[in-house]
């Protein structure tokens, strides 16, 4: 397991060294063991280049979520979100500020949106702007949920 650029832990496949282990998932050689070591710790530095530290999400945008803590906030416009519901009679109505979900409170805090269908109100769009990790550093990014 290491982290990527953007900061998200993943699985990677090592080549085992040493009496005929081949490739394996499971088994870990001791000299597997010492390059897993060597991955890992290349990728946590916290130091760039220069000797500074990289800037976080924590460090540089401490007042917001990351984007990777909201549950549902797959969307990356409110259209897209709308389009979620299908069909094309849908519209959005009432923007208001956000009074719940797990931004408010945040300097992300978002908006909310009635989802319409004729005169029915059949859902909602809440929005929250949230921190991503990235391999230039952090970027405040919004993100939208559809309700139904």
């Amino acid at each position: 397991m290491a982290l990527d650029p953007t900061g998200e832990w993943f699985w990677f496949l090592l080549a085992g060294a040493g009496t005929g282990t081949g490739v394996s998932w499971g088994t870990i050689t001791a000299i597997s063991q010492w390059s897993l070591l060597a991955v890992l710790s290349a990728n946590l530095v916290s130091s760039s280049e220069n000797g500074q530290e990289c800037e976080t999400c924590a460090k540089k945008y401490p007042n917001y979520k990351k984007c990777s803590e909201l549950s549902g906030y797959v969307f990356n416009s409110k259209q897209a979100a709308l389009q979620s519901f299908g069909g094309s009679n849908y519209r959005l109505h009432n923007p208001s500020q956000a009074t719940r979900g797990p931004c408010v409170g945040t300097d992300g805090a978002g908006m909310h949106w009635n989802v319409r269908s004729g005169k029915y109100r059949v859902g909602s769009i809440t929005s929250c702007t949230c921190c991503q990790e990235s391999g230039s550093g952090p970027v405040l990014k919004t993100k939208y949920k559809a309700i139904w």
